[in-house]
C-alpha cells in the first residue's frame, strides 16, 4: 500500500481502467470516477490503517465518512445511494475490501516467492476411488 501512486480517476470507470498498463494500475490507488485527491488519498489513508492494523473496518468506515463531509462530497444527481455514490455504504465498503485484499494477496505472493514450494502444486486424494492410483510409482 505504501508503494501506490494516489491518482485522481474524474471520468474513469473501472471499465475504463481495465484499459490501462496492468502495471500502471497496480501501482496506483483510484477510485472509480472520482477526481478529488483528497478524497481518493483519504480512502488510501484508510485502506493503509487497516493493513498496518491500527484502524478496525467499523472505524475507516466512521473515517471516511467524515472525510467525505470534510472534503463536501456530494453525489451526482441521480446516483444517490447507488454503488456509484461515495457516501453509500456498499461504495465504501468496496473501496475498502478490494483495496485491502489486493494488498493482503500481494503481500502472500511476495512471501511465497523464494520459497522452494512456490508455485508448486500437491496432488491430493479428494474423494475415494475404487482403484485409486499408485502416485508413488507413476
Amino acid at each position: 500500500m505504501r508503494t501506490k501512486i494516489t491518482v485522481p480517476a474524474a471520468g474513469m470507470s473501472s471499465a475504463d481502467w481495465d484499459g490501462v498498463d496492468p502495471d500502471i494500475r497496480e501501482r496506483s490507488f483510484w477510485t472509480a470516477r472520482e477526481g478529488c485527491y483528497a478524497r481518493v488519498q483519504g480512502f488510501r489513508d484508510r485502506c493503509q490503517g487497516i493493513v498496518d492494523g491500527n484502524l478496525s473496518e467499523a472505524d475507516a468506515l466512521r473515517e471516511v465518512r467524515a472525510m467525505l463531509r470534510a472534503t463536501g462530497y456530494q453525489p451526482e444527481p441521480g446516483t444517490e445511494g447507488t454503488i456509484q455514490d461515495l457516501n453509500s455504504d456498499a461504495r465504501q465498503r468496496l473501496i475498502l475490501d478490494t483495496n485491502v485484499a489486493m494488498v493482503r494477496e500481494r503481500a502472500y505472493r511476495d512471501s511465497m516467492l523464494g520459497s522452494l514450494a512456490y508455485p508448486a502444486q500437491r496432488l491430493v486424494r479428494i474423494r475415494y476411488s475404487r482403484q485409486p492410483r499408485d502416485w508413488d510409482a507413476r
